[in-house]
């Protein structure tokens, strides 16, 4: 039975990531339906080479976010403008936050569901993986599941890009309205990994956004690539497809490189991996702080003030390498 589906779904790039395994179930359950999607302006290029989506409703997450009182009243006005007195048979918005529900207020709905305790249970469950939770906020079913679902296809630009490239992502792990700096893994360790894997004769490359150009100085008495600041959204994951490996903490890259099956090594600490990375053949999680009582310290909102975060740095740069070693060899 076909549906007209809206997803109210903005950012940040790891959540629509993991939110877009929707579509996936959509594409098997209820083909031939109708799909919009509202996003925001930083995620809108990698929406716009999914399969699966009819029509993308953009808006200014940054005015919604952090602007004025009128400049988020004026965000969620042209939101519901452009579906003013639709009608749809299901509307998801995969938030906690209620206010979200205000972008969507001026649409029919049949349904509506969002994250948060429901007639079944709490969604997401403590504990079990996001992108199958996602799956279950939309078919009002809980699991277990008798197989995973995956990414839609993605059509991505023929990028030139040596397939001997490992990609170190040492900043990230904020969005607008937090920079949750437990997520990292050391940039002192990144460093002493970079210097390791270049003395094994290995091409390592740094990426990252604008904002991540404080992580530059760090790496300049070593013999790696500097992509930070410097690459499109689509370009980072047309050249996550094409490397040998990458290596990021728990951050928005991390979701690119499983997005494009990308050969990945995944650091956690605060949060609990089973949330966010399944591991696989590909993809290799090490979970620092296992001798910690405190670890993870992420209840879905927020992050335990710690000054010292340990269970990061409980994981070592030979660690790391060796586990990069046997994925990329295949050991």
């Amino acid at each position: 039975m076909t549906s007209n589906i809206l997803i109210v779904k903005i950012g940040a790039i790891g959540d629509v990531i993991m939110a877009t395994t929707m579509l996936t179930w959509i594409q098997k359950h209820k083909p031939g339906s109708k799909v919009t999607w509202m996003c925001g302006k930083t995620v809108l290029p990698l929406l716009q080479s999914i399969k699966g989506i009819d029509r993308i409703i953009c808006i200014d997450e940054e005015k919604l976010l952090k602007g004025s009182k009128f400049s988020q009243i004026s965000e969620v006005l042209k939101a519901n403008f452009q579906i003013f007195n639709q009608c749809f048979d299901l509307v998801i918005t995969p938030y906690h936050d209620k206010r979200y529900q205000f972008l969507s207020s001026l649409c029919r709905a049949k349904d509506r569901r969002s994250f948060g305790t429901t007639a079944h249970r709490k969604i997401p469950v403590p504990s079990r993986y996001h992108e199958q939770e996602y799956c279950r906020l939309i078919s009002n079913e809980d699991g277990p599941y008798s197989s995973w679902t995956d990414f839609p296809e993605i059509n991505l630009p023929t990028i030139t890009s040596s397939t001997s490239n490992i990609f170190l992502c040492p900043g990230g792990a904020k969005n607008m309205l937090a920079d949750t700096q437990q997520r990292r893994w050391p940039i002192e360790y990144y460093v002493k990994l970079a210097g390791m894997l270049v003395d094994q004769g290995l091409t390592v490359s740094i990426v990252g956004a604008k904002s991540d150009e404080w992580v530059i100085p760090y790496f300049n008495l070593t013999l790696v690539q500097n992509f930070v600041g410097q690459l499109s959204l689509l370009e980072l994951v047309g050249h996550f497809k094409n490397s040998l490996a990458v290596v990021t903490h728990d951050s928005g890259p991390l979701h690119i490189a499983k997005l494009v099956k990308a050969k990945t090594v995944a650091l956690f600490g605060p949060t609990n991996p089973h949330e966010f990375a399944r591991p696989t053949s590909r993809l290799k999680v090490l979970w620092g702080g296992e001798h910690l009582p405190c670890r993870p310290c992420y209840d879905g909102k927020n992050f335990f003030d710690c000054p010292d975060v340990q269970c990061m740095k409980s994981i070592t740069p030979d660690q790391v390498f060796q586990t990069l070693q046997s994925l990329i060899n295949n050991i």
